[in-house]
């Protein structure tokens, strides 16, 4: 994002590894003053965030599988609703949210309905301005459909 020139970038993740990587990304690329990162928990941090009212023009929520047997689902669209309701509180009026999942167990429409659930939560209204899967790198084999595991919506919120 700092690259394609937003003026400043805040990345989340509960990894140390994960936030490394990031930094030592952002300083190969002369972008580490306009970016900044936190080794926290993204709920933890969206909530904190949500209740110091920051907003952000456009928020991604990339989170790992929620859904990794059948089992989970149930557990996984809780985590998805709960994921989509803090990120929306975070997105500006008349910004942007991406949001994922890649769980192979989460079907692509109750992935849609239960973002949606979330936002109803946040008390935001969105339109839906892109459905993603897989691409071209991640190439979804006909006999196999848990290769169809990445999904996401583009939104743009009220």
């Amino acid at each position: 994002a700092a690259k394609a020139g937003a003026r400043a970038v805040v990345g989340v993740d509960s990894s140390a590894l994960a936030i490394g990587l990031a930094q030592q990304a952002a300083l190969n690329n002369n972008l580490a003053d306009a970016v900044q990162f936190v080794e926290a928990n993204v709920f933890e941090d969206g909530q904190k965030r949500n209740d110091a009212h920051e907003k952000f023009d456009i928020v991604v929520a990339d989170p790992p599988p929620f859904a990794r047997s059948r089992k989970d689902l149930e557990n996984a669209a809780k985590g998805y609703r709960k994921l989509a309701r803090m990120t929306a509180g975070l997105v500006a009026p008349g910004g942007f949210m991406f949001i994922a999942s890649c769980s192979h167990n989460m079907p692509a429409d109750r992935f849609l309905i239960e973002v949606n659930r979330g936002l109803g939560q946040a008390g935001r209204s969105a339109r839906v301005l892109e459905q993603t899967g897989a691409s071209m790198d991640h190439p979804v084999h006909p006999l196999l459909p848990e290769s169809a595991y990445l999904k996401g919506l583009l939104l743009a919120l009220d």
